[in-house]
């Protein structure tokens, strides 16, 4: 899997007197990569024996990705073999943008801190999956799969659709803590985070959720159940974004031994024995996860799956079953 990260910063730091800092950040990084790109089996597909869908041939084959034309995926059932292209070529490309502000006082015994934390996060997808058509052959015609092979008799076949996402997100971040130096041998540290991570959304509103005896109204012949962004009561995300994630957080610090007396004595001497203990609550950010799942479905893409055995050379030429459909499912 070929894959790239680059990442650019920009940061400030202004001592602003003896007792007052403040810390800007800008930051971009990219990741991007391409999983299982092929490196053969490419070139028309009129050249390894398969019938172009045009006008003329409307039950041929046509890639829908002309960038990895050329032998479909086959696989044999029983001799659990396969050849020719990967069934899917992903392509990911991520970029991030953030903003982060740390501004810290130090205030007798006190040493208090604020900031902030801001993120853009783009993921775009570029998912190619059986461009081709893929066909398994399980001996259904002869009860031997190779042999039904040689004969162009496949058991399955299925085409898929270009599969394209881009999802977006905002995430913030705000906090205040302090450091208070109790006595010498005895630090605390509390302070409070708010975060708000929306869930993830599609620049197209691409996705779905489901909602049991809902009938959409923005894609009303969809089937019952299934609504889309815009519909009532679903937002854009899916999701409803929280804003109510507070995070509260202390730690202690107790250094028994770091003054000479009894407590150096009793721990081993000044500074050779330290006790924290501290916790909080903590949230993590919402991934893509969800999304990419739903790549490709209706009425956003096909994931078309014949459902009679077809001709390998012509698949929605129909060998046995119902009538041939009325032209190619991609056109």
């Amino acid at each position: 899997t070929l894959s790239r990260a680059q990442q650019a910063q920009l940061s400030n730091t202004a001592i602003l007197n003896p007792n007052t800092v403040n810390e800007v950040r800008f930051n971009y990084t990219r990741f991007a990569f391409l999983k299982n790109k092929p490196v053969g089996g490419l070139g028309k597909i009129e050249d390894f024996g398969y019938i172009r869908g045009d006008s003329a041939n409307p039950l041929g084959v046509i890639p829908t990705n002309s960038a990895y034309e050329g032998v479909a995926p086959i696989s044999f059932g029983q001799m659990g073999a396969n050849f020719g292209l990967p069934d899917g070529t992903t392509g990911q490309y991520n970029n991030t943008f953030q903003v982060i502000d740390n501004f810290s006082k130090v205030v007798g015994k006190h040493t208090l801190k604020f900031g902030g934390d801001i993120r853009y996060i783009q993921v775009n997808e570029r998912n190619t999956y059986t461009s081709n058509g893929w066909f398994e052959f399980d001996g259904g015609e002869t009860g031997n799969d190779f042999a039904d092979y040689l004969l162009g008799a496949p058991d399955l076949f299925n085409q898929t659709s270009p599969q394209l996402l881009d999802s977006r997100t905002k995430y913030y971040g705000l906090y205040g803590q302090d450091t208070y130096r109790v006595t010498s041998d005895l630090t605390v540290n509390y302070g409070l985070r708010c975060e708000v991570s929306q869930p993830f959304y599609d620049t197209k509103d691409r996705i779905q959720t489901f909602v049991p005896g809902v009938q959409s109204k923005i894609y009303p012949d969809s089937p019952t159940g299934f609504v889309f962004p815009g519909d009532p009561g679903v937002p854009r995300t899916l999701a409803p974004t929280q804003y109510n994630r507070f995070a509260p957080r202390v730690g202690i610090a107790y250094s028994p031994g770091a003054t000479d007396g009894w407590a150096a004595k009793l721990f081993g001497g000044p500074g050779k024995t330290s006790i924290t203990a501290g916790g909080g609550i903590y949230y993590t950010a919402i991934e893509d996860l969800t999304l990419f799942n739903e790549v490709g479905d209706a009425p956003f893409g096909l994931f078309w799956v014949s459902p009679s055995p077809v001709y390998l050379e012509q698949p929605y030429k129909r060998r046995v079953g119902q009538a041939d459909p009325v032209g190619n499912r991609f056109p």
